[in-house]
């Protein structure tokens, strides 16, 4: 084939229009020199008007450089562009019938992926060929010409065999034996993967392989090649006959065939290599290599005849074993191919946020990977019990540079789900074994750490030298191939070290900060803010506010009401368990609510609200928690009640406390339960002829509540009445109207009542009554509720404050001083001496001790509290060793003098 189109036909063939173009993702990251300048010039030059396919961003149709782009179809890839149309060009004239001038172009795109999992065994290929003649064939074939394995002929009794899967379009190749001259043991397999044809895009027009030969040795007393010619070989083989024009026979079944070797190597069932073809045959001449055609079709002017295959190789841990793996990666190879090989993206990375102190730095971030929960298509439809992957937990690093070499792990936090160790399969020894990837611990998640040590060294860390440190989020499907994904990691620079010395906050990192309830019922809840971040937290005024049902779910939201902000966004959490709190703008929120947790151990029935004790106190102020002074007989008092729950008839006793208050006036009461039906309660019912000896009050809002009582005792006087079998008073019932208050003499019946009128009731007092003065406390849990909010005040650090800084000029220090020039490689900075602490502002003067002016160096920067000096003068030239004398100034605050030693390398 001739490079270039065929429009270009008589150009010169090494035109460089007409090259191999080579791109790659993200190649503006790779370092400065020849490689990145190939992969520019080629991005820049991408011949989208040869064919190359390229991605329309404005959607115009027309290709616009320095808009439109490169369309990447895998993270590497090649392009090129050729054609059959010069006879000086073809290779194998004499394969040809007449004249060899085909004006049949080329495209080729031939791409890989940077990936972790089998996709990084693979190459994709995809051919177009491009009918730009006047003329049609009616009876087109494509033919491949192939050798999966490579062997020696110095091994030539261990020569690989080949293969094909008819029903995925696989062509393969395998060793004979658990050793390759080349790849040693266990030898790999690889194959081709016929993914897509078509013509004109057309998937209904496709073709599968219609032929599998393979380059033989024949015994010409048997097979006779007279009259024979080449082209009529190449042609008999593209039908699926032997080169001579004789059929192939499969000697399992004694049937034609137009494929070799159909049968399965690993259960050695059906026609493999390893039993010969035929009589005639040589088995010697046996190998991986292959020949296999397309087709049939018809190739017509102007038609694109468009195949993909893909270029696979697993090794597994023996030569059959290696053949069943690629197999297997290449059903998968066609799943992924179908959904674009998108395969599921890792969770994202979270964002970190960095708190420097001296001798410790405190990471934190954001929960934004917690959600991550992507479906595994490579898996989806196989009876599995989960085909996601979902997030599993955080790793922390440390690294011995910014560019993120020797990763140590030196945390892990993970979900408390049992996932502990994550397997996944690995190369060990040549083998391809399953072996832990990721320890986990089950010691539930954190979003922040605080670090002391370097992983390194083992020492502390050291004020000024730079660590380089990030967080990664996981996830895990225990089916998957490969069986977890990992954010891509972001290194992070830091000097653990004093703040600087214009820095200052009303809070220490580990402080609580009480909020205040300004809305809502009261409760017994706790609404705290904890400092994990002071120099990220915003000045403002914030609003904790609850909502939802409390019954179901109760949630709460954060927002800055001085900028108008949600911060925080429906929460749910109420634990208090400060490790694993989400953070935001440097602080934790604390809610602490244990009515809520007493109650949510209630039925569902019983809620949203619930009597936390009943108990009385007597005219002593003596209390009883039992609520039962003895037993009736004996002339003592108890209340009773099925359950203490169950006073709560209707769910309307609300977060009040009330009294039941026995006096000497008592009260006057309704009479009821002569209407019949279960909701006799709501009756309008008569006013009792007599009175109880009780008050009852609900003493959080300071209102008297009206009564009821059942009267079921005969005769049905309306009086409350004791029961002689069981000393039990006629059960009574509590409740107010929205608008009611009790005032005697009461109305003459009670009206028609609602349930939410309704407050408490079902309670029943057995034996003598309590004497005057007793009063019975039923206290009902506060948790929070919709309506309830919490406020708090939150000031931000000051960055620039300079009466801060008028205290706090001794903290102005340089390092490492001495500075010991054979010594740099241990303290990591280079060949620099760091001045740390400086304020916003500086202007640093370095004398030698003659009072002569070496160099002058200027800071300004709000939030680095940084400046190296590279140890030469202002002409740029490296200074000598010695004692040197810094000024620092810093306007509006003061000035500071350092005493500064250098000392050189020795010279020899």
């Amino acid at each position: 084939m001739k490079p270039g189109p065929i429009e270009l036909i008589n150009e010169n063939a090494t035109d460089p229009r007409f090259r191999v173009y080579k791109i790659r993702k993200n190649w503006e990251n790779i370092t400065y020199g020849t490689i990145r300048d190939n992969f520019e010039l080629d991005y820049n030059e991408w011949p989208v008007e040869f064919g190359a396919p390229w991605e329309d961003r404005n959607n115009d149709g027309v290709f616009t450089r320095n808009l439109d782009n490169p369309k990447f179809l895998g993270d590497e890839q090649l392009w090129f562009v050729s054609n059959f149309g010069d006879t000086n060009f073809i290779p194998y004239a004499g394969l040809f019938f007449g004249d060899a001038y085909l004006k049949i172009e080329q495209q080729t795109l031939i791409y890989g992926f940077n990936r972790s999992n089998f996709l990084q065994d693979v190459v994709i290929i995809d051919l177009k060929f491009i009918n730009k003649d006047i003329y049609s064939t009616d009876s087109t074939f494509i033919l491949f010409y192939g050798n999966n394995v490579p062997f020696s002929d110095r091994d030539s009794s261990n020569r690989p065999f080949a293969g094909i899967d008819t029903l995925n379009n696989l062509v393969y190749g395998y060793n004979k034996t658990n050793n390759n001259f080349f790849y040693g043991s266990p030898p790999p397999a690889s194959g081709h993967l016929f993914l897509s044809t078509s013509i004109n895009n057309n998937q209904r027009e496709y073709f599968d392989i219609y032929s599998f030969t393979a380059p033989l040795w024949y015994d010409t007393n048997y097979f006779s090649f007279a009259g024979v010619s080449a082209v009529k070989q190449f042609y008999n083989f593209s039908r699926g006959l032997f080169d001579n024009g004789s059929p192939i026979i499969n000697p399992i079944t004694g049937e034609k065939s137009r494929y070799l070797f159909t049968g399965d190597p690993v259960t050695r069932s059906g026609w493999i290599a390893q039993q010969g073809v035929a009589q005639g045959i040589f088995n010697s001449s046996i190998t991986s290599a292959y020949r296999t055609s397309l087709g049939p079709v018809s190739f017509n002017p102007s038609d694109t005849i468009h195949i993909v295959l893909a270029v696979i190789a697993a090794q597994g841990t023996d030569n059959m074993n290696s053949l069943e793996l690629l197999r297997q990666r290449a059903k998968l190879l066609k799943r992924a191919y179908e959904n674009n090989f998108l395969t599921p993206p890792a969770p994202p990375s979270p964002e970190v946020k960095i708190y420097e102190e001296e001798g410790k730095v405190t990471l934190w971030w954001n929960d934004s990977a917690e959600s991550y929960d992507i479906e595994d298509f490579m898996i989806t439809g196989q009876n599995l019990n989960d085909t996601t992957y979902s997030f599993e937990g955080y790793r922390i690093w440390q690294f011995a540079d910014s560019l993120g070499s020797d990763p140590r792990e030196i945390a892990l936090f993970d979900l408390v789900n049992g996932v502990t160790v994550i397997e996944d399969n690995i190369i060990a020894n040549g083998l391809a074994v399953k072996a832990p990837v990721i320890i986990g611990k089950d010691n539930g998640i954190r979003r922040y750490i605080s670090i002391t040590k370097d992983i390194f060294s083992g020492s502390n860390l050291i004020p000024g030298l730079p660590y380089y440190f990030g967080v990664t989020a996981y996830s895990h499907n225990p089916f998957s191939s490969p069986s977890f994904t990992e954010s891509p990691v972001k290194v992070y620079t830091v000097f653990p070290g004093r703040k600087k010395i214009d820095y200052s906050s009303p809070y220490a990192q580990g402080e609580s900060l009480q909020a205040v309830q300004t809305l809502g019922s009261s409760n017994n809840a706790q609404v705290s803010f904890k400092i994990i971040d002071p120099a990220s937290v915003k000045d403002g005024i914030y609003h904790i506010t609850f909502s939802g049902n409390p019954k179901d779910s109760v949630y709460y939201s954060v927002t800055n009401t001085t900028t108008n902000e949600l911060v925080l966004s429906s929460s749910v959490d109420f634990s208090a368990d400060t490790l694993k709190k989400s953070i935001q703008q440097g602080w934790m929120v604390l809610v602490n609510d244990p009515d809520r947790t007493q109650m949510n151990r209630l039925p569902p029935e019983q809620r949203p609200f619930g009597i936390s004790q009943i108990y009385s106190l007597s005219p002593s102020g003596q209390r009883d928690s039992i609520v039962n002074t003895g037993v009736a007989a004996l002339g003592g008092w108890e209340l009773r009640s099925n359950n203490i729950q169950m006073i709560d008839l209707y769910n309307n006793i609300g977060k009040s406390d009330y009294e039941i208050r026995f006096t000497a006036q008592g009260s006057q009461y309704y009479s009821s339960g002569y209407s019949g039906g279960l909701e006799f309660l709501l009756s309008n019912d008569p006013l009792a002829k007599g009175r109880v000896p009780f008050e009852v009050w609900d003493v959080t809002r300071g209102k008297r509540l009206k009564i009821k009582i059942y009267d079921n005792i005969t005769p049905r006087d309306t009086l409350w009445t004791q029961r002689n079998s069981t000393k039990d008073w006629e059960r009574f019932y509590c409740f107010l109207e929205p608008d009611g208050i009790y005032a005697e003499p009461l109305p003459s019946s009670s009206g028609v009542l609602s349930k939410s009128d309704i407050l408490f009731g079902e309670i029943t007092l057995r034996g003598s009554l309590p004497p005057e003065g007793t009063v019975i406390r039923i206290d009902t849990y506060k948790q929070l509720m919709e309506g309830d909010q919490f406020t708090i005040e939150l000031k931000a650090a000051e960055f620039s404050d300079k009466t801060t800084a008028q205290q706090k000029t001794g903290e102005i220090s340089v390092y490492p001083n001495p500075y010991i020039a054979s010594n740099r490689a241990e303290w990591g900075l280079g060949r620099v001496m760091r001045f740390t602490g400086l304020p916003e502002q500086a202007v640093i003067r370095i004398y030698t001790v003659a009072g002569r002016l070496v160099t002058t160096l200027r800071h300004d920067d709000l939030y680095n509290q940084h400046l190296d000096w590279n140890l030469t003068n202002e002409l740029g030239q490296r200074v000598a060793g010695g004692i040197y004398i810094a000024h620092v100034d810093m306007p509006g605050i003061g000035s500071k003098v350092l005493k500064l030693a250098v000392i050189p390398e020795k010279e020899f």
